[in-house]
């Protein structure tokens, strides 16, 4: 792909490069231009009896953490994934284990990612399964310059508990069907998801999403946290992302499901609670 980024948040697009080159080959027939070829509709999808709107703000807003920045980092794989285990963290403990958790560890210590360079999604889920993250308490977000920090075993404050929250060995889930995604999404909690950036999205402010550019910037990963239908009953997801409070409708945005190949790449994994 190059050596793309996208503005503001210098994001490389080597992130994603595999979702990249399936979302634009030409064996991909769910993808044109970047849309969704006519929509996803609810009359489509499999009666499972999932709800018409699901979103984990309203279902348990004390285990949803806030919109954060990653800066001028191309960190999103890294704060993507420990969004997802921190509300999944919480939500299957019933609040007991409510704790911020350190994307700037993963930064710094997932060697097999790169840093502010970017990092594949699935890679994620392995080192939180085998290797486990700190909290944001123990290691707060250093590299927003766009420099990675030193890995280092203990907390930036000593007085701090060096201790680690992992995923489950073997719990890491990637499923595809539209259905499965809201299923897997209802039952245990926000997921990480990757997508294609056009040039129009870092433009965006408000409503529902939908690739109009033909430019495209870069990927990027955010969490997935609900969905819903508009007016005509086809389907959008809700997501939060990472650029600050004063990006979309408050950090958080609406997107139409298959835009931008947004649920080609969703990965999620049980937490050791």
């Amino acid at each position: 792909m190059g050596n793309l980024q996208v503005s503001p948040n210098n994001e490389s697009p080597s992130i994603l490069s595999g979702l990249y080159k399936y979302l634009t080959s030409n064996s991909n027939k769910r993808l044109e231009s970047g849309n969704a070829l006519n929509g996803v509709y609810r009359h489509q999808l499999k009666n499972l009896g999932l709800p018409a709107e699901w979103d984990w703000r309203t279902q348990y807003p004390s285990c949803i953490h806030s919109v954060r920045n990653q800066a001028s980092c191309g960190s999103c794989w890294s704060f993507s994934a420990t969004g997802m285990l921190e509300d999944r963290l919480c939500i299957q403990s019933d609040g007991e284990v409510n704790v911020r958790l350190s994307p700037e560890d993963m930064i710094s210590c997932d060697y097999n990612n790169g840093g502010c360079n970017g990092g594949m999604l699935s890679g994620t889920i392995a080192y939180l399964q085998s290797e486990g993250v700190v909290s944001e308490t123990c290691k707060p977000y250093a590299s927003g310059v766009g420099i990675n920090g030193f890995c280092k075993m203990s907390c930036t404050d000593l007085t701090v508990p060096y201790k680690k929250y992992f995923c489950r060995k073997g719990s890491m889930v990637s499923p595809v069907q539209y259905e499965d995604i809201m299923q897997e999404l209802m039952d245990n909690g926000p997921m990480q998801v990757g997508f294609i950036v056009y040039s129009d999205f870092t433009a965006y402010s408000s409503g529902i999403y939908e690739v109009l550019s033909q430019s495209i910037a870069g990927a990027h990963a955010v969490k997935l946290l609900g969905w819903k239908y508009d007016g005509n009953g086809r389907l959008y997801w809700i997501c939060q992302n990472q650029w600050g409070t004063t990006w979309g409708e408050s950090g958080y945005f609406r997107i139409y499901a298959g835009e931008a190949g947004i649920d080609y790449n969703v990965n999620a994994c049980t937490p050791r609670v």
